[in-house]
């Protein structure tokens, strides 16, 4: 059971459980063996991105009881489906540094390196990735 979410009103804030649908993270997640959300960040602004046309992957989360069957590609080519259908010219997202299953994860779906952000005062940088819409 996989749900597909993306932002309804693009003027929302993240924190507003309306943005990706009428039910909050945690019930979305517990219903669903994954999801991804789109949004962008205002640390964003820093970085060299290869276009301004685009969607940002926010999260992807996938039930750990889950991981190695597919499902976080399909999700991945869901959010390109999305992207092609409206028009974007790229992806882009981030990944916490140390996180080398996300980061190998990103890298294998040609997700190019473009820099790296403070996204948490408590935690070290994410690295941002970019991949241009065929």
């Amino acid at each position: 059971n996989v749900t597909q979410l993306h932002p309804k009103d693009k003027n929302k804030k993240d924190n507003d459980s309306s943005w990706f649908s009428s039910k909050n993270h945690e019930e979305i997640f517990e219903n669903s063996d994954a999801a991804i959300f789109l949004t962008e960040w205002e640390e964003y602004k820093n970085i060299n991105w290869k276009n301004n046309c685009f969607y940002t992957i926010h999260r992807l989360v996938v039930k750990h009881n889950k991981w190695g069957i597919g499902i976080g590609k399909k999700l991945m080519f869901f959010a390109e489906e999305l992207a092609k259908k409206n028009n974007k010219k790229s992806l882009r997202l981030d990944t916490y540094f140390d996180n080398t299953i996300a980061n190998s994860f990103y890298i294998g779906l040609e997700y190019k390196f473009k820099g790296k952000i403070l996204l948490k005062e408590h935690k070290k940088f994410y690295y941002c990735y970019e991949k241009m819409i065929k």
